[in-house]
């Protein structure tokens, strides 16, 4: 079930995490539809799908701006990965994603 837009005009979806995984598999699945007018893509490296403005420059509040949607898909699931680096990674990132 898809539940109707509460806020209307264009849609400007960012995605963190969005450059592998699951994170570039929505936004192939975002591209392809007519209400969307721009993806924004934010991950530590930049993916290759054209379609997306990849944006890696400054804070993460002006990376987000002009976005009206925001999916958070960035994190760190590598197990041999030091503790405090998955906590900085997956915890601390979360925490500055909700608060930009």
């Amino acid at each position: 079930m898809v539940r109707r837009r509460r806020t209307p005009g264009p849609l400007r979806i960012a995605v963190t995490g969005s450059a592998t995984g699951l994170g570039a598999a929505l936004l192939k699945r975002l591209a392809a539809r007519a209400d969307v007018e721009e993806l924004i893509g934010l991950d530590a490296v930049p993916g290759r799908d054209d379609r997306v403005l990849w944006r890696s420059d400054g804070t993460l509040a002006e990376r987000l701006a002009g976005a009206t949607t925001l999916v958070h898909l960035a994190l760190s699931y590598d197990a041999l990965a030091e503790p405090s680096t998955r906590r900085r990674l997956n915890v601390d990132g979360s925490a500055a994603t909700l608060e930009a």
